[in-house]
């Protein structure tokens, strides 16, 4: 599917492995497939376009220890509106967007707009549903950073691009965020100033 406005196709554009059994690809889209099946949500979360500055956080809570200290982006569950009924209503996927990148980083989102999401497949036997979806949005803000209710989280949590790829070199962010992290920003950067779409 062309989408003239972001002049992009939608493919995929990553793949790879959560450990034996979980599967992902990550897809560019202008649409998720179905909301029903996003157990999660996540941003690229801008503070500067001109400057490819971004609001990262770092998992400090992890008991996974290839993920413990990992910078990542912005990320987290959607939650039942009504924590004593966990299968009823959820929020809405902006709405929980806007929560976690509020708690994890203090960044307060002005604009977010979807640019993609992850194909998440788990084979059984698993706890968890055989598909799912991550939606990925990149959003801005004009506002200034506030202290995040994340407690753990360091002061300095806005990096360059090129910053960023110094993370991935030393071993302190995965790969795959990067990816995320650079077609959200491609994204954004056509969306707010007309730059061609190519990545």
């Amino acid at each position: 599917m062309t989408d003239q406005n972001l002049s992009y196709t939608e493919r995929v554009v990553d793949s790879g492995q959560w450990g034996p059994g979980t599967s992902w690809e990550l897809v560019l889209s202008r649409k998720i497939p179905d909301a029903r099946l996003c157990a999660a949500v996540a941003c690229v979360a801008i503070k500067d376009i001109d400057a490819q500055e971004v609001v990262l956080t770092r998992n400090v809570h992890s008991s996974n220890p290839d993920r413990r200290n990992q910078w990542e982006i912005l990320a987290g569950h959607i939650d039942p509106l009504d924590p004593a009924d966990p299968d009823g209503p959820r929020e809405a996927l902006e709405d929980a967007l806007r929560r976690e990148a509020r708690e994890e980083s203090g960044f307060v989102i002005d604009r977010a707009k979807l640019f993609g999401y992850r194909s998440i497949r788990n084979t059984p036997p698993t706890p968890y549903p055989e598909l799912s979806y991550m939606p990925y949005y990149w959003a801005t803000t004009d506002q200034r950073l506030v202290a995040p209710t994340d407690p753990g989280q360091p002061d300095e949590r806005s990096f360059t691009l090129d910053k960023i790829r110094t993370f991935v070199a030393a071993g302190t962010m995965q790969p795959a965020e990067l990816v995320v992290i650079e077609h959200g920003l491609a994204a954004a950067a056509h969306e707010l100033r007309r730059v061609p779409y190519e990545n």
